[in-house]
């Protein structure tokens, strides 16, 4: 909005208390809060943005449990959190061009599990509890003990 270059990162999930959209503070921060596109044959099965999800890596059975942030045309896209924690690397605030596709998977390795009924909105100051309640979620589907059946 001022010429600074500054790049705002928006996504469907938004705080509505911070109406300028603009402000990178109405979006969760794509490198520290796991979430994932909702495709539409998903969303038509009752899913929303502000629901909650597990990844899971197909090889290693990292399970990163996320928030759905977004919307579009497949399921296979996430936020840098997302993509660097299924792929088991820790999430860090130093993306730069060397490394902004680490942690990216190309192959149908990952499986997308979404559960319905749990759409909460987001608030920037409580960014945090995005982490906290998604895996809270996944705690209440069974967890890791219901990925091993």
């Amino acid at each position: 909005k001022d010429g600074s270059g500054f790049y705002v990162s928006p996504t469907s999930l938004v705080d509505k208390n911070v109406p300028d959209n603009a402000d990178q503070r109405r979006y969760p921060n794509p490198l520290r809060v796991p979430s994932a596109v909702l495709p539409r044959t998903v969303g038509q099965q009752g899913i929303k943005i502000g629901s909650f999800g597990v990844a899971i890596h197909g090889k290693t059975q990292k399970a990163v449990p996320f928030v759905v942030g977004d919307g579009g045309p497949k399921i296979g896209e996430g936020s840098p959190a997302l993509a660097r924690q299924v792929y088991g690397m820790p999430m860090s605030d130093e993306i730069n061009i060397k490394n902004r596709y680490s942690g990216q998977v190309d192959r149908a390795e990952v499986l997308w599990v979404f559960f319905g009924g749990e759409a909460q909105p987001y608030d920037h100051s409580k960014a945090g509890d995005v982490v906290v309640n998604a895996q809270s979620a996944f705690e209440r589907w069974g967890g890791v003990s219901r990925l091993a059946k």
